[in-house]
C-alpha cells in the first residue's frame, strides 16, 4: 500500500520477493472501491500516518473475507486509531514507545537496538489480547531484562525509569483468525528499519532470510 507514508522495500527485499516468483504492485486504496479480489496478501510497510476511516473499512472487509496481511509498524509518537482497529482484529496491540534492551547478549551498541542474529532496531512492543477465534505464534521477542519507554524525546539515560513498562515484549507475531470458512493470516513486526539493506547487512543477511520465510 501507499498513501499513508509507507516505506518501499530496499532492493535486497524487493529482489527477494521476485525470487519467490511473487508478483506485486503498489496501490492507493483511495483509488479502489475495495481491496482487489486477486490480492493474495496486502503489505503495509511502516505507515507514518493513520488510515482514513474509509481505507480502514476496506481493509477490514478484505480481512474478514480471509485476506492476509504483512504489517510492519513505525514509531511516530502519535496515535493511529484506525491502524489500531486493524491490528485489534487479531487481538494485537502495538504499544507507543520503544523497547530498551538491557541484556548485552541481545543488543548491538545502542540499547534502543534489539536483536542478535536478527537485527530489529527501534522496535515497539506488542501486547496480545486472547480471542477465541485467533491463534498467535510468537516469532521474535525482547528479553526479560527489556523495558518500554513511552516518551523517548530528549533521552539522556538508558537507566530504567519508574514510568517504563517491564518486558519482555513481542517484536514479531504470526496471527491466524478464522473468518467463516476462510482463515486470515497476519504477519506483524514492529521495527520499521528491520527490512532494510542497512539492517540486513549488520547480520549478514539474516533479516532477508526471515522476511522470505
Amino acid at each position: 500500500l501507499e498513501g499513508h507514508g509507507e516505506s518501499s522495500f530496499d532492493s535486497t527485499f524487493s529482489n527477494a520477493i521476485e525470487k519467490e516468483n511473487l508478483d506485486y504492485e503498489t496501490i492507493n486504496l483511495m483509488d479502489y472501491d475495495e481491496v482487489p479480489e486477486d490480492a493474495s496478501c496486502v503489505v503495509i510497510n511502516a505507515p507514518t500516518s493513520d488510515f482514513s476511516a474509509d481505507d480502514t473499512e476496506k481493509m477490514l472487509s478484505y480481512m474478514e473475507k480471509g485476506g492476509d496481511i504483512f504489517f510492519v509498524s513505525c514509531y511516530t509518537g502519535e496515535a493511529h486509531e484506525n491502524i489500531d482497529r486493524l491490528l485489534d482484529y487479531y487481538g494485537v496491540n502495538v504499544k507507543e514507545g520503544l523497547i530498551i534492551e538491557t541484556d548485552r547478549g541481545h543488543y548491538y551498541q545502542d540499547p534502543f537496538y534489539n536483536g542478535s542474529y536478527v537485527f530489529a532496531p527501534y522496535a515497539q512492543g506488542i501486547t496480545i489480547e486472547e480471542k477465541e477465534d485467533v491463534t498467535i505464534a510468537e516469532l521474535l521477542s525482547s528479553s526479560d531484562n527489556s523495558y518500554l519507554r513511552n516518551d523517548i524525546s530528549g533521552v539522556d539515560s538508558y537507566e530504567k525509569q519508574d514510568s517504563d513498562e517491564d518486558g519482555p515484549f513481542q517484536i514479531g507475531v504470526k496471527c491466524e483468525k478464522s473468518a467463516g470458512e476462510e482463515t486470515s493470516t497476519a504477519i506483524i513486526y514492529t521495527s520499521s528499519n528491520m527490512f532494510t539493506n542497512d539492517a540486513n547487512m549488520i547480520v549478514s543477511g539474516t533479516n532477508v532470510k526471515l522476511f522470505t520465510a
